[in-house]
Formats: structure tokens, C-alpha cells, sequence
């Protein structure tokens, strides 16, 4: 893994190579650190506009350079309008100052080792972030392949829609084009998804209004709700002031852990009163605790995983709620969270089966010749 070390200060390099020497010697070839050093504003940008620096997976970043204050924010500033994706480690004498919330972690010189950011940044490099997110990682490996085979062979049909519908509508069906052929990609990779793929962040923070799966948290009570409202009615209108529908649905998203404990108490009392071995209760408990977390327990629930800062939620398609915008903007803080689309497909299908069920009456059968 290659660092990127941005100081100026000799006391600070000579700890970081010291550390280093001792860090590339207590750890695997697949940990070892390469370190390349940048004591001035000018000779760091440089550097990040080279093409050597593509290689670089950290930057360990110093805010005050050349008596400069403003240095380190200047380098940061440059790195996004390169639109580089390299996670950054401030550490420095004046953190507080770093107005960039996006970074991997601060520290005020004295109070950590170069070896806890090292240990930082090989656990990004551990968990493939580096490897997906990088400028040789996956994604551009994928990226490339859309390019060469989904789009470049069928430009002649993009062409044709743009002459048809205009060259921004064409750009933004093409950059969808491109992120479900991305996604089409990625699918499939394995049967199992991580909890925190359930949730997206909102990236779109300038929308007023909110969007379909977002995750809203009422200023009063504390609950949490969910926006059950098709996406079709949340899009905006021709003139984009204002979304198709005049209210929104919520569901509430009550606690789940708290249900769990409720059913098996329930559970445990009712096996224990017929004789169960305590074996027999805690296979019978975990298997409940199952079928709720993977949504057979009950047709009026809905599992949401704990992950991303949430707790392990339900939603309670019989708990419903509608409000206008401005109510939402009024009673409603919104949590930057939504969950995804392929997630909440899933959750919108089961909520109209729920309510889209009829069920039979019971009919009272007299059976006169069974008497």
C-alpha cells in the first residue's frame, strides 16, 4: 500500500519513517506500507497532478504548511476537484480548523501514533474500499467494460434518442444506463448482502422534498418512519417546483429487538408451562427470531437491519400515517438514509400484498347427515 505523507515538520518525519521501519517489519508483505514524502503546498499538489500519484491508496495530511494555514485545506480542495478518491488522515496541531467533514480521521499531534493511522488505513485497504473505489479498482474496471461493450457498439441509438428527446434528457438516461449496467455488474456476486447494503446514503442534499425509502425521524416523539410513497408520485413536476402527490406516506418503524423479546417471553412461558427442555426453547426462539429477520414471521412486518447507526427496525404496514410537505419539513428531521432501491422493491411488493389480500368469510356449513 502506498501512502501519500504531506509534512513539513523533520521531527514528524523522522517518527513516521521510524514507525514505519518497525510497522513493515512486524506485519505480512500484504500489509507492508510504501511511504512517499511531501514537504511543501507546491511539490504536494504536483505530485497529486502527476500521474505517479495514481498509485497512492492515503494521504496523511498536515493542515499548516509553509507557515501556511490554509495549505492543508488548499490540497484537499485540489484532490476533489480532481475528483480523486483518496481517503485522508489529518494529523495535525490544529484539527479543529479542517472545515472538510469527509476524512477518514483526525488527530491532534501528540494525542496518536503514526502506527493507529497506519492501522486506519490498512483496515480500508483489508475491507476492499481502496480496491472498489480507487483509480485502478474495480469499479473502473467495470466502468471500462460498460464503455467499451455497453456503450461505444450502440452509440448510433443514442445519437437517434438524442436528436429525439434533447441532449441533456439523452445525458441523463445514459448516466442511469450506465449506473443499472453497473449494477447488473455487481449482481450476483453472492447470495448474501451485508446489512449496510440496505441502506443508501441521500447524495442528492439539495432536494427539498423527500424521495421514496427515505428515512425520516419525528422531531417530538423520536420514531422512525419510512416514506411508503410510490416513486412515480414523489417525482417532480414539469416545472420541478413540486412532487405529483400533495401527501406522503409514512409507515412506522417500530423497535425490533423490543418485538423479539416480547414474542419469545411469550414463547418461553407457553413451552415451559408444556415441558420443553431448555433446548427445545432456545431452538425454538432462535427459529422465530429467524423467520422475523427474514421477514416469514408475519405478514404485517417488515425487517430493516440494523446497520449504518440504526437499531434493528419493523415496519408495521397496519401503522400508517400520511402528511403533507410541509408538515414533513415542519414535524420530521430527515436522516440522510434511504433504503435501496432493490431493497425497497421488496418492501413496497409486500406492502400491497398485504393490503391487496382478500381473504375468504367464514361460511357456517351445517352438515346435516354428519349429525
Amino acid at each position: 500500500m502506498k501512502l501519500l505523507l504531506i509534512e513539513d515538520a523533520s521531527a514528524d518525519l523522522d517518527a513516521c519513517k521510524t514507525t514505519l521501519n518497525r510497522w513493515n517489519d512486524e506485519h505480512d508483505d500484504a500489509s507492508r506500507i510504501e511511504l512517499v514524502e511531501k514537504l511543501s503546498l507546491d511539490d504536494a499538489l504536483s505530485y497529486l497532478h502527476s500521474y505517479e500519484s495514481a498509485s497512492v491508496e492515503g494521504i496523511i495530511l498536515d493542515l499548516n504548511l509553509d507557515r501556511r494555514g490554509d495549505a492543508g485545506e488548499k490540497i484537499i480542495f485540489a484532490i476533489t476537484e480532481m475528483k480523486r478518491r483518496i481517503p485522508i488522515y489529518v494529523f495535525t496541531a490544529t484539527p479543529d480548523a479542517l472545515s472538510f467533514p469527509y476524512v477518514l480521521g483526525k488527530k491532534k499531534k501528540g494525542e496518536c501514533q503514526y502506527d493507529e493511522i497506519f492501522t486506519a488505513f490498512d483496515m480500508v485497504r483489508r475491507i476492499g474500499l481502496t480496491k472498489i473505489l480507487g483509480n485502478n479498482g474495480r469499479l473502473e474496471d467495470c466502468l471500462k467494460k460498460i464503455f467499451d461493450y455497453g456503450i461505444i457498439p450502440y452509440m448510433k441509438y443514442w445519437e437517434e434518442y438524442a436528436e429525439d428527446a434533447g441532449m441533456q434528457e439523452s445525458e441523463h438516461a445514459l448516466a442511469r444506463h450506465v449506473s443499472l449496467q453497473l449494477h447488473d455488474v455487481m449482481d450476483g456476486d453472492s447470495e448474501k448482502f451485508a446489512p449496510n447494503e440496505f441502506y443508501v446514503t441521500n447524495l442528492d442534499e439539495s432536494r427539498k422534498f423527500v424521495k421514496s425509502g427515505e428515512l425520516l425521524k419525528s422531531k417530538n416523539e423520536g420514531t422512525f418512519y419510512v416514506v411508503l410513497t410510490p416513486p412515480c408520485d414523489l417525482v417532480l413536476r414539469g416545472d420541478g417546483k413540486k412532487p405529483k402527490s400533495k401527501t406522503v406516506l409514512l409507515g412506522v418503524l417500530e423497535d425490533a429487538n423490543r418485538k423479539m423479546k416480547e414474542v419469545t417471553a411469550i414463547i418461553s412461558k407457553k413451552l415451559k408451562k408444556e415441558g420443553a427442555n431448555n433446548d427445545d426453547i432456545a431452538k425454538e426462539i432462535s427459529d422465530v427470531c429467524c423467520s422475523i429477520e427474514s421477514n416469514a414471521y408475519c405478514l404485517n412486518y417488515h425487517y430493516f437491519p440494523g446497520a449504518m447507526g440504526l437499531q434493528p427496525m419493523l415496519l408495521n404496514f397496519r401503522v400508517l400515517v400520511t402528511r403533507t410537505h410541509n408538515e414533513i419539513a415542519n414535524e420530521y428531521a430527515r436522516t440522510n438514509l434511504r433504503v435501496a432501491s432493490s431493497f425497497f422493491r421488496d418492501v413496497l411488493a409486500r406492502f400491497s400484498s398485504y393490503y391487496g389480500r382478500q381473504g375468504q368469510p367464514e361460511v357456517n356449513l351445517v352438515r346435516k347427515d354428519l349429525v
